[in-house]
């Protein structure tokens, strides 16, 4: 699974010298330290944004109008982030400066 989408493993009982023989970039990705591993803190609307965000994503990917067009792209991001911003609006959680 590491190799095939990128999943950061956080195991230590398995070695990854095949993966990194293939794919050595993504040595940089494996955790060093199992004691300090670091996730997002937990939010009740995590949910919510990650799978708003995955189903945006799915779909942006399946539009070939997006191949080489840079703004079109930006503008897919820029409407997810939106999105992403008003969940966190109405569940507090947006931080402002």
């Amino acid at each position: 699974m590491y190799l095939n989408v990128g999943w950061v493993p956080t195991r230590k009982d398995i070695g990854y010298e095949d993966v990194y023989k293939e794919a050595p970039q993504l040595r940089n990705f494996t955790y060093k330290d199992y004691n300090n591993v670091q996730f997002y803190d937990p939010m009740v609307c995590t949910d919510e944004i990650y799978t708003k965000l995955a189903e945006r994503l799915m779909a942006a990917y399946a539009r070939k109008d997006l191949l080489d067009n840079p703004e079109g792209i930006a503008k897919v991001i820029a409407e997810a982030a939106e999105e992403t911003d008003n969940i966190l609006k109405e569940a507090g959680l947006y931080g402002e400066k």
